[in-house]
């Protein structure tokens, strides 16, 4: 890990302890993890609430100038993935078929 991207997690990690508020720790984490990758789009998937009738992941938060899907279905072979992973997902590839399922 070079020192340029130890001074962006700090960076990150700072943003992230000086703002409370849910919708301000959202903003900072895509915007960090969008800037620390360099990709051209970040966005931010949350699980439905156990009340919800539907069973789809929904986009909260965007960042960026390309389309991305509003929601997947929490079934699909890229949550499974994602799941068996249990990592986060970046994609340099904006035409890549991750996204074609959403």
């Amino acid at each position: 890990m070079g020192i340029a991207t130890i001074e962006e997690l700090v960076r990150a990690s700072a943003l992230l302890t000086t703002d409370q508020s849910r919708t301000s720790l959202i903003s900072i984490l895509v915007e960090q993890a969008q800037d620390i990758s360099k990709s051209e789009v970040g966005a931010l998937y949350a699980y439905p609430v156990e009340t919800s009738k539907s069973n789809d992941l929904k986009m909260i938060f965007k960042r960026g100038k390309y389309d991305v899907p509003q929601a997947f279905t929490i079934d699909s072979d890229l949550i499974e993935f994602m799941e068996d992973c249990n990592e986060a997902l970046i994609v340099h590839n904006k035409d890549s078929l991750f996204f074609k399922e959403g």
